[in-house]
């Protein structure tokens, strides 16, 4: 059996939003028969990447929906093909946003804020506008209940799941950590998409792993 630690974290202001760049107008020829280049030009690119997150997240999930409803646009929207892409999330998404590899991204609405103003960690402020507000957003520290793992404290010392490395994760563990007295030095932190912490959680690998997800 497993429990969630002190209650379940809800982030009033944070959600996850489409975005897309729209820095450069999108090219014709090979770059967008490959699917790349940005959506903000004159052009609409022949096919429409959208980057989500890795397997097993929501992000994942309703990006692959995100994608069904463009396929079954396209003749009025004029791309060939929308396809749904795992990625590392939301700063991974920002970077290929930038680069012209994907047209739309989902990210965190608290990390976009720091991104657009190249702040909080970000050397340079990207380019990009929120197509739109999907869900609100909501996360928790999940343990097995034989674990010793009942509070926020009981992190420490031990080895805990945090997220995917490079998805912004910790742009809100950390401040959920630092509300109850903790860092993440406190504890030994292993990186890992949702699917893979579930897995470690079970064989006890870890005492403990964050997990996020959207409400309706």
């Amino acid at each position: 059996m497993y429990h969630h630690l002190v209650g379940l974290f809800r982030f009033g202001c944070a959600a996850a939003v489409l975005v897309l760049s729209f820095g450069c107008g999108a090219e014709d020829g090979g770059r967008n028969a490959a699917g790349s280049g940005s959506a903000g030009g004159d052009k609409m690119p022949n096919f429409v990447s959208i980057g989500s997150a890795p397997l097993g997240g929501t992000f994942y999930q309703i990006g692959a929906g995100i994608a069904d409803v463009l396929n079954d646009g396209r003749d009025a929207g004029g791309w060939r093909q929308a396809t749904n892409e795992s990625t590392g999330g939301s700063l991974e998404n920002f970077r290929r946003l930038d680069a012209g590899d994907i047209q739309v991204g989902m990210a965190n609405s608290s990390i976009t804020y720091f991104a657009v103003r190249g702040e909080g960690g970000f050397d340079r402020r990207y380019d990009l506008r929120t197509i739109m507000t999907a869900f609100p957003l909501v996360a928790m520290f999940v343990s097995k209940q034989d674990s010793g793992v009942n509070t926020i404290q009981d992190l420490k010392g031990k080895r805990i799941c945090v997220g995917p490395e490079g998805a912004g994760f910790e742009y809100f563990v950390r401040p959920i950590l630092s509300a109850h007295g903790v860092t993440y030095d406190d504890f030994d932190p292993e990186y890992a998409g949702m699917q893979t912490s579930v897995g470690y959680l079970q064989d006890e690998s870890v005492a403990a792993t964050f997990l996020g997800g959207g409400l309706r």
